[in-house]
């Protein structure tokens, strides 16, 4: 979608958005997919995760720990380099980098071991 209008795009998309995450949670380094969970907490639109089976041992760790599974938002990868600093410009203006990572991190603890229980992952 072209990106004057990815804003009204995710404006319409109903229910909010599900991130599907592998079991590397990859999804969570490539700023594009950031760019789509900034936008939903900017629209105050729910976000779902889907974590994927079969976690390494060193994720689930984090994840019972209280430890970020992810880097910060700041972090991410891009292919472009002015794609990330605007995406990344369009965060922090509207969100805040602070609560984009705390309510990543949220979402994806509730989403994972420590709620559904640990044997299921």
């Amino acid at each position: 979608c072209e990106m004057d209008k990815f804003d009204k795009v995710m404006a319409r998309i109903p229910g909010g958005i599900v991130v599907a995450l592998g079991p590397d949670l990859g999804a969570l380094q490539r700023i594009w997919c950031l760019a789509e969970i900034g936008m939903a907490l900017a629209l105050d639109q729910p976000i779902s995760f889907s974590l994927a089976r079969g976690l390494p041992e060193t994720l689930l760790h984090k994840l019972t720990s209280g430890y970020s599974p992810a880097p910060g938002v700041q972090d991410a990868e891009a292919s472009s380099q002015a794609d990330k600093v605007r995406i990344l410009e369009d965060i922090e203006r509207t969100v805040g980098f602070r609560r984009f990572d705390l309510e990543v991190r949220a979402l994806i603890t509730m989403s994972g071991p420590g709620v559904s229980g640990f044997q299921a992952w």
